[in-house]
């Protein structure tokens, strides 16, 4: 579940709002279900019911959604988020060229 919070940005948001978002995505917008079935009073619980705290994915999926099947607003908060970090990145090294010179 850390890595999938990591992944939606959400790693000092609360573990329950994490649950649900995950969730959400597995609801409407095609995420992986866990790999490890979760099990309440006897009963199998699937889809979206089966996110908790404790459940397992398969990495190259959830990997592969996160490359390919983002919400077209997370999609574009993500790649502006990756282009904040290149131009920082850039700037530093810019700056570390101009000290060496």
């Amino acid at each position: 579940m850390a890595f999938i919070a990591r992944e939606l940005r959400m790693s000092h948001r609360p573990l329950r709002a994490v649950i649900e978002t995950v969730r959400e995505l597995v609801r409407h917008h095609g995420f992986p279900e866990p790999r490890t079935p979760r099990f309440v009073a006897g009963r199998r619980l699937r889809g979206a019911d089966a996110v908790w705290k404790r459940a397992v994915w398969d990495r190259d999926a959830v990997l592969r959604w996160f490359e390919h099947d983002l919400p077209p607003g997370e999609a574009a908060a993500r790649a502006a988020s990756q282009r904040l970090a290149v131009r920082a990145d850039l700037a530093a090294r810019a700056a570390q060229l101009a000290e060496a010179l």
